[in-house]
């Protein structure tokens, strides 16, 4: 990890912080398991996983006070990550598969293809291919129904990965080709999406210049009708 990348990283921690003291100050529940979660996020990133999921599961609990279903799945996947890459495939599957019964309640298509990808990656990394292979498959299908190229990649990996231990390695070469169209096709938004950011920056930066412009020129003539007015104040005076 670079030296930028952690600064930015402790930028984004205080950022974090700062939100998390102010939701407390005004008891926005929603607010503090949100911030919760992005510290937990930042601590992952970081790849102090024990301190992640002290935050996670902080998060999660609010989230269950205030019932905000959409909360508790997406804090039951993040904590299902931390047990996951700590080689805990049994802790790891419990909380993606209750993330993936509570988006299907709520009907939350996105978070049911996420959490399907997650729990056939999960019986990859523990070995139980075909099992695996029919979540990543409805992971793909929900995904590529719903047009998610993030979640079709994520899908086209697992289902690369389990078809290559499978020795199905035209299949496997089918989906590479699928992530990488997929991947591709994010980063072009992606560059699309800082190119219209950069042109509204610039357009802004312009407006505000010819604002400064004008502002100057109006302070000039301000100036200028001052100073005239200031003499003919001095001029009354001498003529009287």
């Amino acid at each position: 990890m670079g030296l930028s990348t952690i600064i930015k990283d402790l930028l984004k921690a205080l950022e974090y912080y700062k939100s998390l003291k102010i939701y407390e100050e005004i008891n926005d529940k929603n607010g503090i398991a949100y911030a919760l979660n992005n510290i937990g996020l930042n601590y992952r990133k970081q790849g102090n996983d024990m301190k992640a999921l002290e935050y996670y599961q902080k998060s999660l609990k609010i989230r269950e006070e205030i019932n905000d279903k959409n909360g508790i799945a997406m804090s039951q996947i993040n904590i299902g990550v931390i047990y996951d890459r700590k080689g805990d495939t049994h802790m790891a599957l419990e909380y993606y598969h209750k993330s993936l019964k509570l988006y299907e309640e709520i009907t939350n298509k996105k978070g049911i293809a996420l959490s399907l990808n997650n729990i056939a990656s999960a019986m990859l990394n523990a070995g139980q291919l075909s099992e695996g292979l029919s979540f990543a498959t409805r992971s793909l299908r929900l995904a590529t129904e719903l047009g998610y190229p993030e979640h079709i990649k994520k899908a086209a990996t697992t289902l690369k990965s389990i078809y290559t231990k499978q020795f199905n390695f035209k299949e496997a070469l089918s989906m590479y080709e699928l992530e990488i169209q997929m991947r591709d096709s994010i980063n072009n938004e992606q560059t699309k999406k800082a190119s219209i950011k950069k042109q509204f920056q610039y357009e802004y930066e312009k407006k505000a210049a010819a604002d400064s412009v004008k502002h100057t020129e109006e302070q000039k003539v301000k100036n200028a009708l001052l100073t005239a007015q200031q003499a003919q104040l001095k001029q009354e005076k001498r003529d009287d």
